[in-house]
């Protein structure tokens, strides 16, 4: 990825609005002190990622609140020689690990709106969407990681990734985690699918050199979950 904000401002965690994210309700807590991974509390769930939040009685550096700290994955920014910038990891990760947050501004739809006209002049991207279906019906949230970011700003797009977006909640605001689709050996490039598999295609060529590459990047309109 091109940097063409090379003087962001280092973030550990999402920047969003105080009132967005208070009015953002805040899920049960549970009574585990300390959590462990055999707690049998709705923070630990089979089919959706739930972290334990303030109302929970663990400490803050619970296992169960990892999107919740600082990036601390060993890894290294690089020059990638055909599209700029990258992340490569500098120890292991096992499959399905958690990686990272994906850090940047929280935006409301006219901000995104906005932000993806600047991408457009700029030529490039840090707009992270991702849409999910519920009872409520459909659910974006959308992070901006050009002025505000950590390590995670410079994961390029790849057609055949090797992290997976999913969102983890520890309210009904989710952070977007970076989960290992497979065994990721030391030396690798990060990457995740820009589109998550779904979507339409841009005009702008996509660099990724995978042997399934579509051509071309997706659009940064939504990554359905």
């Amino acid at each position: 990825m091109s940097d063409s904000n090379p003087t962001y401002t280092y973030s550990k965690d999402i920047v969003v609005d105080d009132l967005l994210w208070e009015s953002s309700d805040v899920y049960p807590g549970c009574e585990c002190n300390p959590c462990t991974d055999t707690c049998p509390c709705a923070c630990r769930s089979a089919h959706a990622v739930f972290e334990c939040n303030q109302r929970c009685k663990c400490k803050l550096d619970c296992l169960h609140r990892a999107a919740q700290q600082p990036f601390s994955v060993n890894v290294e920014r690089f020059d990638t020689g055909t599209h700029g910038f990258g992340l490569k990891t500098l120890q292991p990760i096992p499959a399905g690990a958690f990686v990272g947050t994906y850090v940047g501004e929280v935006l409301s739809l006219s901000d995104r709106r906005h932000h993806q006209q600047t991408d457009e002049v700029l030529g490039d991207t840090y707009l992270m969407v991702f849409q999910e279906h519920s009872q409520q019906g459909m659910q974006t949230t959308t992070v901006d990681a050009r002025n505000f970011g950590n390590e995670t700003r410079f994961i390029n797009h790849s057609c055949t990734p090797n992290l997976l977006v999913k969102p983890v909640r520890e309210r009904q605001l989710p952070r977007l985690g970076l989960f290992a689709m497979r065994d990721i050996a030391v030396g690798e490039e990060l990457s995740f699918d820009y589109g998550a598999g779904g979507g339409s295609l841009s005009n702008v060529p996509c660099s990724c050199q995978s042997v399934e590459c579509k051509g071309y990047m997706p659009r940064s309109e939504a990554a359905p979950a």
